[in-house]
């Protein structure tokens, strides 16, 4: 079973013992006051969580693909990291730390490459993939693990996502649906990091789409 290696996407998990689940990640997908903020021209619209008023903003972005959902989620949980690489430029690295329930979940350690002046990100995180009636879903929550401590010269953000991919067309095209935060930590003003995140769901689609594209003609 393959599983997520990509940024991603949902509200940050409430702090429980509880694990946030893909059902409760849906329904904080569905029940949320999305606010459209931008519509790329090129199909991609992002909307931001009118309820999300500090901290990392919640956004949720979405796009029609002209490819079956199997041809996308092959995409989202490729462990090839240098097709990752085509469509996430952001990506620096990482590997897969343990794996859990079947190989349907694992925890996975991910790296970003450095923005000048900022250091080089990481995140650990509990990724997640299920068959859900509505479609795939891959949810990723952030996690600690004794394999993957602070390391020196990295600043350890966090992340949480969900990736939802619905079949359209009866099955000949899907609705790729993203939401997420993240938080990279460090000393970011806030303001900056939503400035950036509310455009960076646009050309990451984007790219994921393009791929898809071209894979599903090759």
């Amino acid at each position: 079973m393959r599983l997520l290696a990509l940024l991603a996407a949902t509200p940050p998990p409430p702090q429980s013992s509880q694990p946030y689940t893909v059902a409760r990640a849906l329904a904080d997908l569905d029940g949320a006051s999305w606010s459209l903020v931008l519509e790329d021209g090129a199909g991609v619209r992002v909307w931001r969580d009118a309820a999300s008023t500090s901290g990392a903003v919640v956004l949720k972005a979405e796009v029609e693909c002209p490819v079956p959902p199997a041809v996308l989620v092959d995409i989202l949980l490729t462990r090839d990291y240098e097709l990752i690489r085509r469509y996430n430029s952001g990506y620096d690295g990482g590997r897969d730390i343990e794996w859990r329930d079947g190989n349907r979940e694992r925890i996975s350690y991910v790296r970003t490459k450095p923005i000048w002046p900022l250091r080089a990100r990481d995140f650990v995180v509990r990724c997640r993939y299920e068959e859900q009636p509505r479609g795939a879903v891959i949810l990723n929550t952030p996690a600690t693990h004794s394999e993957a401590p602070p390391y020196d010269g990295l600043v350890r953000g966090t992340l949480s996502g969900l990736h939802l991919v619905e079949p359209t067309d009866g099955g000949a095209g899907c609705r790729y649906t993203y939401t997420g935060s993240m938080d990279p930590a460090g000393a970011v003003p806030i303001a900056v990091v939503n400035w950036f995140a509310e455009r960076r769901p646009a050309a990451l689609m984007n790219a994921i789409r393009d791929v898809a594209v071209e894979r599903h003609g090759s």
